[in-house]
Formats: structure tokens, C-alpha cells, sequence
């Protein structure tokens, strides 16, 4: 009977060790995708192209962003930073006439919310028409 709670015992703490771990890699990996996030929004400048954006997020090694396709005049930037994508934050670079008016950072379930210890948003221009912005 001893051993057998022993067995229960150990296999418990090794259950809760890895959880642990699990959780702390997470919390790593959140706040260094985040890091990134604030080091890619700080280099976009204004009037940038989306050739510019690329060369910038070629000449380094973000381990946890992924550079997309513009829509409707809008460069997302996504984060991503491990199992909760309500925690994911976008960086959507506004362009218009091809050169880059705004730079916000959002959650990825909503273009509304700025996240806290998000950069505050870089606005230059206006806002290319049929983006969000441009409605809000």
C-alpha cells in the first residue's frame, strides 16, 4: 500500500513539474515574441514600402513573427507567441499609395484593442481606404 502512494506521489509531482515548465516556457515565449513585436514596429518609418517592410523583416531573425500579405492596403505582422491566440498581438502597418501612413499594434481577435505594453500607435497619414481604420 506504501509503495503504491509512493508511486501515486511521484508520478503527481513529475505530473505538476512538467506543467510547471510547460507554463514557464510559455510565459518565455509570449514575452519574446512580444519583444519582437515592439522591435519591428519601432523600425517601420513613414513612407516605407512594402519592399522596405520585407528588406527590414529579412535582415533579422524574428523567431515569432510571420510577415504577411497586404489587404486592402494593410501589412499584418503576426505574433505568435504559443497556445492562446487571444494573446497573439498583429502589428498592421496602414499603406497608401504603397508607402506607409500608420503603424498599430492590436490583439489578433480584435482591431480594436490596443494591448497593454503595446507600443502607442504611429499615425503619419491618412488611412488607406476599405481598411478598417479608414472606419474607425
Amino acid at each position: 500500500m506504501r509503495s503504491v502512494r509512493r508511486r501515486t506521489g511521484l508520478l503527481l509531482a513529475s505530473a505538476l513539474g512538467l506543467l510547471g515548465a510547460l507554463i514557464a516556457g510559455h510565459v518565455v515565449r509570449v514575452a519574446q515574441a512580444r519583444s519582437e513585436v515592439r522591435a519591428l514596429a519601432s523600425l517601420v518609418r513613414p513612407g516605407d514600402t512594402a519592399l522596405d517592410v520585407s528588406a527590414l523583416f529579412a535582415a533579422h531573425s524574428w523567431r515569432h513573427l510571420t510577415l504577411n500579405t497586404a489587404v486592402n492596403g494593410v501589412i499584418p505582422v503576426h505574433s505568435h507567441p504559443g497556445w492562446f491566440p487571444s494573446q497573439e498581438w498583429v502589428i498592421w502597418i496602414s499603406t497608401v499609395d504603397g508607402r506607409a501612413t500608420a503603424v498599430r499594434v492590436r490583439l489578433a481577435d480584435s482591431a480594436q484593442l490596443h494591448p497593454k505594453g503595446a507600443p502607442p500607435d504611429q499615425v503619419w497619414g491618412r488611412e488607406p481606404p476599405g481598411s478598417y481604420f479608414a472606419f474607425h
